[in-house]
């Protein structure tokens, strides 16, 4: 009884650190970043980032207009740039640069692989096949690090590659 009674407050412990961790990932965020296209401009003559680091937001007709860098690209502001630039000059952990599709045997039997396309997958359908590379649905990223494994929504994608 006692083992049960422990488990439920490791549990309940649990479960109220996620809320507080959740509570302070929404209060701490970049209002930058949005899933959704934002209403308003934030900047009428600037970009600003969007969360799929391959696209930006410009004020176009006092509307923001969400547009992709070039295959390749991908987009950066900071203090001393703002605009498209290639994935090379990217932090590696926001970019797949390294990526190599093993052979359809072994683990890549029973696990997806990155792709150098962040929103695309490699996956085996039998022993010794080619690779087949898919894409993640609703615009998500794949993710393969530590543990995680599918497609996850661009904050989760971001938080899991370090990448903000």
């Amino acid at each position: 009884m006692l083992k049960v009674f422990l488990i439920f407050l490791g549990l309940l412990a649990l479960s109220s650190a996620t809320t507080l961790y959740t509570e302070a990932e929404e209060s701490t965020s970049d209002p930058t970043d949005t899933t959704t296209a934002p209403e308003a401009c934030l900047y009428e003559r600037q970009p600003w980032a969007s969360v799929n680091p391959s696209q930006y937001y410009i004020c176009a007709d006092n509307k923001p207009k969400l547009t992709n860098c070039n295959e390749g690209y991908y987009f950066v502001r900071n203090a001393t740039l703002s605009g498209c630039i290639p994935a090379k000059k990217m932090n590696p952990n926001c970019v797949n640069l390294d990526v190599t599709v093993g052979p359809c045997t072994g683990i890549n039997l029973k696990q997806p692989q990155a792709s150098q396309v962040l929103t695309n997958f490699w996956l085996c359908t039998e022993e010794n096949a080619a690779p087949v590379e898919l894409t993640c649905v609703d615009d998500k990223a794949f993710v393969k690090q530590e543990g995680y494994l599918g497609c996850f929504d661009w904050e989760v994608w971001r938080a899991l590659r370090g990448c903000n």
